[in-house]
């Protein structure tokens, strides 16, 4: 574990935290920084209406939020402006379709933690999270922009003209 980038980080997590604590989670381990290390901290039973449940903490805490099933998840997850990365764990290929088509994130992983690689496949953002992909291709859309160029010669007698068939 490092430090995060600066105190003032260190203290928006702990504010995230507390929200959380103050609506009801329960606080298993960790909770606290100094300067800008903040402790590995994990939360259970954090409530929908708590800010760490659906704003990105950046910071090293788990906040685990009971569901009352598949679709409860999705709706939850899908309630954040936020759309990086989701994973989903499943012994049920149809749940984890369901699932993974049904998230408004950038990449789901299944059975596995995310992983991003340059090069590898495209890595973004939906909503909030990101303005696009990247990714050797993906970058060069990034900074390309389209121009279509229609030219119609005939008038300026330049090329070929167009002959329209007769009926």
């Amino acid at each position: 574990m490092g430090p995060l980038i600066n105190p003032e980080a260190a203290e928006r997590v702990q504010g995230l935290v507390d929200d959380a604590v103050s609506k009801g989670a329960i606080l298993l381990k960790g909770g606290t920084h100094r300067n800008s290390y903040f402790q590995p901290t994990l939360l259970d039973m954090v409530p929908a209406d708590a800010k760490i449940a659906t704003e990105e903490t950046f910071g090293p805490v788990v906040a685990v939020a009971r569901v009352r099933g598949v679709d409860d998840a999705i709706e939850r997850t899908n309630e954040s402006r936020y759309g990086l990365d989701s994973c989903v764990f499943t012994n049920s290929f149809y749940t984890a379709w369901k699932v993974a088509k049904a998230l408004e994130e950038g990449t789901v992983s299944v059975n596995d933690a995310p992983a991003h690689g340059v090069g590898f496949f495209p890595f973004g953002g939906n909503k909030d999270s990101g303005i696009g992909r990247e990714g050797v291709g993906y970058s060069i859309d990034e900074m390309t922009r389209i121009k279509t160029i229609q030219f119609n010669l005939a008038p300026a007698g330049l090329g070929k003209t167009r002959q329209i068939p007769r009926m």
